[in-house]
């Protein structure tokens, strides 16, 4: 009988331990808006969310895998039950009453996207051009869904050049010349004033020149004609902004790289 009573205090205080995590856990994100936030000019910037995760896990004195999967089951259920009503008697539904403006964008641009495709959908395309468009699924780099992960979307692209991948058994064929290449362009968000933002344009090239390798694989050579010829098609503003973004993309992999080392 002592045994059993001592277990269920055991039991009591695992389940207070770990109401107390969650409750710290909920404000320490809270106090974070870049996590959650979508529109921060952070919010898509995953390397510096990386590094809050680090600082939320190490004041919290847990591991940090454990504080990004609690937070999304946390996140995922307020999210559900936000959507059943808006008194929900779950107990930590007022703690978590700061996501309701995000969550709410989120599914906003998720029903936007949806009447997109419908009406790209009813639109008639020309019988021959559908012939000759060829599709390959590509990942769109500047797309994070809410889970912040990359997405992969099915986009027609052509380039007058093959492109060799290593250990594939198939080629991407090439397209006729004649032909417009379609591509995703993403929205630009301009947090900054155009002089901050064409500095920070130039640095970052600087940066990335400075950095780049000499040896170049036929691969990588295959695969820069195409991205090349893609610039080629915008404009001189445009095509400055691509640039950033690639390199930006690019340059948080290698942070990230680093940071997952430690």
């Amino acid at each position: 009988m002592h045994t059993l009573t001592a277990a269920i205090e055991m039991d009591k205080l695992d389940a207070n331990l770990e109401q107390q995590f969650d409750l710290n856990l909920i404000e320490a994100v809270k106090l974070n808006p870049v996590i959650y936030d979508r529109s921060h000019y952070n919010y898509k910037h995953f390397v510096r969310k990386a590094q809050t995760w680090k600082q939320i896990a190490e004041t919290l004195g847990v591991p940090e895998q454990k504080c990004t999967k609690r937070w999304k089951s946390l996140r995922d259920k307020f999210a559900r039950e936000m959507k059943l009503c808006q008194e929900s008697r779950w107990r930590y539904f007022k703690q978590m009453q700061f996501l309701v403006d995000s969550i709410r964008q989120y599914r906003e641009s998720l029903l936007g996207k949806c009447a997109n495709g419908s009406q790209s959908a009813n639109q008639v395309a020309d019988p021959s051009q559908q012939q000759q468009a060829q599709q390959q699924t590509v990942v769109d780099i500047f797309a994070q869904p809410f889970n912040g992960s990359a997405t992969t979307s099915a986009q027609a692209l052509t380039h007058p050049h093959e492109i060799t991948v290593t250990s594939d058994a198939q080629l991407a064929t090439a397209v006729g010349k004649d032909q417009k290449p379609y591509f995703y362009e993403p929205p630009l968000k301009r947090e900054r004033s155009e002089e901050e933002h064409s500095d920070n344009m130039l640095n970052t090239i600087k940066i990335f020149q400075n950095n780049v390798s000499q040896a170049v694989s036929a691969e990588d050579q295959s695969f820069g004609m195409v991205v090349t010829d893609m610039l080629n098609t915008l404009g001189v503003r445009q095509k400055a902004e691509a640039k950033v973004h690639i390199i930006k993309y690019l340059t948080d992999m290698q942070l990230l790289a680093q940071h997952n080392k430690y």
